[in-house]
């Protein structure tokens, strides 16, 4: 398939993602980087024809589609997204499960020592697990499911006494661990692997691309669908067709090259791919 093509087999498709959006008037921030890379004016446009050859030359028209599609959705989530901000609610996360994690180890001491001072004296009924989670489920909206769906499952267990359970202060101690143990991560990959590196740097968007071809050929390996067919070498990208749709969909002040997305690339494979994703 020649350069040419390329571009007209991904100029349609922008324009019928772009004509789709507007009639619903939906997806303003990625109506504005469709029509970056559909005006012939921008600086960097020349360098997208680079890229549509890359995705629609070893792959089906539709595949190529959907690889259009998700590249594009990655530059809008991190155009729209304030990677600092986003870094800062990693840091805050963390520091409210250390807190947490505190505070349940401290009530845990709390009941123990109770139940180890006052021995004589008669302990709150919540203190078995399933009288904590019906007093729960009586003081939240899920009540109604709860008393017609859980509790007669539950009935079975009630045979067990508090010897076949853990008791609340295991509960909460387990709690305490669990907060500890827990890697918070966005729950967007893409975005995850651009705040992956905790300072602010180019290589956020280039991480964001990565991150969100990795997805594809997730899809690709699992979803059943249409992509399955596609080779997954191929979606992969070459880092001269990242480098040339980063320059035409973001226009950076100081343009992508090929050696550039290397590097990051390759920081990207070392550090943080199979952390966010497992896969080779």
């Amino acid at each position: 398939m020649t350069k040419d093509e390329a571009r007209e087999l991904a100029e349609k498709f922008l324009r019928e993602m772009l004509a789709y959006n507007v009639e619903h008037e939906i997806w303003p921030a990625e109506n504005a980087v469709i029509r970056r890379m559909l005006n012939r004016r921008e600086p960097y446009w020349p360098e997208l024809p680079k890229y549509y050859a890359a995705v629609y030359g070893p792959l089906l028209t539709t595949e190529g589609n959907r690889v259009m599609e998700a590249m594009v959705s990655a530059v809008v989530a991190f155009s729209i997204s304030n990677t600092t901000q986003l870094r800062n609610q990693l840091k805050i996360a963390a520091a409210l499960s250390e807190e947490i994690a505190q505070h349940a180890a401290e009530i845990a001491r709390l009941i123990r020592e109770r139940v180890e001072n006052c021995p004589d004296v008669s302990q709150p009924p919540g203190c078995h697990p399933l009288n904590l989670i019906e007093l729960a489920a009586e003081c939240s909206g899920t009540r109604f499911r709860f008393e017609s769906w859980v509790r007669p499952a539950l009935r079975k267990a009630r045979s067990f006494d508090s010897r076949y359970w853990p008791d609340i202060p295991e509960l909460l101690e387990a709690l305490a661990k669990m907060e500890l143990d827990h890697r918070h991560e966005l729950l967007c990959m893409p975005l995850a692997a651009a705040v992956y590196v905790n300072r602010e740097s180019a290589a956020d968007v280039v991480r964001v691309v990565l991150a969100c071809l990795d997805e594809l050929i997730l899809e690709t390996r699992y979803s059943g669908g249409e992509l399955c067919r596609a080779n997954p070498a191929a979606l992969k990208l070459s880092n001269a067709a990242i480098a040339a749709f980063l320059n035409g969909t973001i226009s950076p002040e100081q343009p992508f090259t090929e050696e550039s997305v290397r590097k990051r690339r390759k920081d990207y494979d070392t550090r943080i791919r199979d952390s966010l994703f497992g896969i080779e």
